[in-house]
């Protein structure tokens, strides 16, 4: 979420930094984490590229494996994760077609709209 700074994302040093940390820590490694997933993935979708590629892989497969498959919960998430109580009601796990109704900030305004002055 750079770009909401005015740094032009795909080309700032500090935009490639902020996304190899989030790379560090990808869906599926250590514990499940609703809040982090829900708002790096926001942050992935802006940088787009091999970031959001390598994120967007790694939480599809997280998701659909921790999915509830069988009973009347089935289609739901497990609540053993860090944030689960609390979340529960007001993040619904992060979906892969969640920032498709989003546009990343530079297709919206132009990279241009970014440039550092």
């Amino acid at each position: 979420m750079l770009a909401v700074l005015g740094l032009p994302p795909r080309e700032h040093p500090a935009c490639n930094e902020a996304g190899d940390f989030l790379l560090a820590d990808l869906p599926g490694s250590g514990v499940a984490n609703d809040y982090y997933w829900y708002y790096a993935t926001i942050a992935m979708y802006q940088l787009q590229g091999a970031y959001w590629q390598r994120w967007n892989e790694a939480l599809q497969s997280t998701l659909l494996s921790r999915q509830v498959k069988d009973g009347p919960l089935a289609g739901s998430w497990n609540t053993d994760t860090l944030w689960a109580v609390t979340a529960a009601a007001s993040i619904p796990p992060p979906s892969p077609r969640c920032p498709g109704s989003l546009l990343p900030l530079s297709a919206l305004y132009g990279e241009s709209a970014f440039a550092l002055k």
